[in-house]
């Protein structure tokens, strides 16, 4: 053997015990919250409520719905239609008790699908057609 030769290498030693475990780093901060939104109207239809008693006529003002709340059955009822109303305009007519003879009025214009009666709990619906001049029964 070589007397300036590095000694031979001997055996890996045992691995020592594994130390302690750092601290976390820091959190990150939220972001800020967007804006709110709009807030919508909470009901989008103007209603007009009515107690007619037998043999009123009962002008609509405009609103969308016209409900009629009688004490009991009404044996006649005319309903006016709303005036100068706009194209596609809505106009729904709702009862709580039986119309047993209603008589409906378009206020200088058509009424194409007229009733001639509601019952109880009944409604119908119209639109306004500027094209011909008419309330256009859909409902």
């Amino acid at each position: 053997m070589d007397m300036y030769a590095p000694p031979a290498a001997g055996p890996q030693g045992i691995q020592g015990p594994q130390g302690a475990q750092g601290n976390a780093g820091a959190n990150g901060t939220n972001g800020t919250n967007g804006a709110a939104g709009a807030v919508g109207p909470s009901w989008p239809f103007s209603r007009q409520r009515v107690t007619p008693t037998t043999g009123q006529t009962v002008n609509a003002d405009g609103s969308d719905i016209l409900q009629i709340t009688p004490a009991g059955l009404l044996l006649t009822l005319t309903v006016v239609f709303p005036a100068s109303p706009t194209n596609l305009k809505m106009f729904l007519l709702a009862s709580t008790q039986t119309l047993t003879t209603l008589t409906l009025n378009g206020n200088g214009n058509t009424v194409l699908g007229t009733l001639a009666t509601l019952a109880i709990g009944g409604f119908a619906a119209w639109y306004f057609s500027t094209t011909d001049s008419s309330w256009v029964r859909c409902g």
